[in-house]
């Protein structure tokens, strides 16, 4: 059975440091969680737990599964905190000490559904809504919760890399026209020649990389393979590496926005001015 697993980490000093389910149980098996639980250990014991970067490169170029890695991560970010008294995104530099929220969609039955709960989400006072929707009725969504809510309301689509490079380019067009904020993985972040020729066509920012690893960020920066680049604390490695990526994107101008809610991301989000 998949797991929602919590990370803790004691030092010798009796601080513990955590992560609940920084993994977002991915299918992650109990026997396979176990044993990447024991390889990590016989490298972290006994190291120093402000050794974050040592242990991360080290964990890394062991091939720890990401999941793992990333819940390490935030457990020794954790004890730091703890330690010298202070919330995570002040020991990186904080730029603010709080966020926006958006309103994300799940796949909802009807056109109905998405108005319905677009209009609630306005009337609490959310001021951005992102759809999840399946292809066969995307354009008709748009279109008609853009109409119930307004021009005064952010939309955006996360399209969850299901269209061909056609598909994506006439999706694309659909939601030009009615002002969305974004275009999140309209194809797969592994196609990054695709992702530069639908940029170049498109006028609405496309959102990409969520599922990248660090080490190939720099090129999407380079080719120009998108407007904002996406990164999660669960998925790419932890903390480290998320502010690593919001500070590429800094030095090129771009934004970077993190995946999904949970405290991790928000002491990044709370840490970089460009997220």
């Amino acid at each position: 059975k998949p797991l929602f697993p919590i990370m803790r980490i004691i030092t010798d000093d009796g601080i513990e440091g955590y992560d609940f389910g920084g993994a977002i149980a991915w299918g992650y098996p109990r026997v396979v969680a176990e044993r990447d639980i024991d390889r990590v250990k016989e490298e972290i014991i006994g190291r120093d737990p402000f050794d974050r970067e040592w242990i991360w490169q080290r964990l890394w170029g062991l091939q720890i599964p990401v999941g793992a890695l990333s819940a390490v991560d935030v457990a020794l970010w954790d004890i730091a905190g703890k330690a010298l008294g202070q919330p995570i995104y002040k020991l990186m530099g904080a730029y603010r000490d709080k966020v926006k929220i958006y309103a994300t969609s799940y796949w909802l039955p009807t056109v109905q559904d998405y108005i319905d709960e677009a209009l609630d989400c306005q009337r609490r006072g959310i001021v951005g809504y992102k759809i999840h929707v399946r292809p066969s009725i995307a354009i008709e969504v748009c279109r008609a919760v853009r109409k119930a809510v307004g021009d005064n309301m952010i939309l955006m689509l996360d399209s969850r890399h299901c269209y061909s490079r056609e598909q994506a380019l006439r999706m694309g067009k659909e939601i030009e026209k009615l002002n969305f904020y974004w275009y999140e993985e309209p194809i797969w972040d592994y196609d990054i020649e695709g992702l530069v020729k639908l940029r170049e066509k498109l006028n609405v920012p496309i959102c990409a990389t969520e599922s990248a690893p660090m080490s190939i960020i720099p090129e999407y920066l380079l080719r120009g393979a998108c407007d904002i680049i996406r990164c999660d604390t669960s998925i790419s490695g932890g903390i480290t590496p998320c502010k690593k990526i919001a500070d590429m994107c800094d030095a090129f101008g771009m934004k970077c926005e993190l995946h999904l809610g949970g405290f991790p991301n928000l002491h990044v989000e709370c840490a970089a001015k460009n997220c």
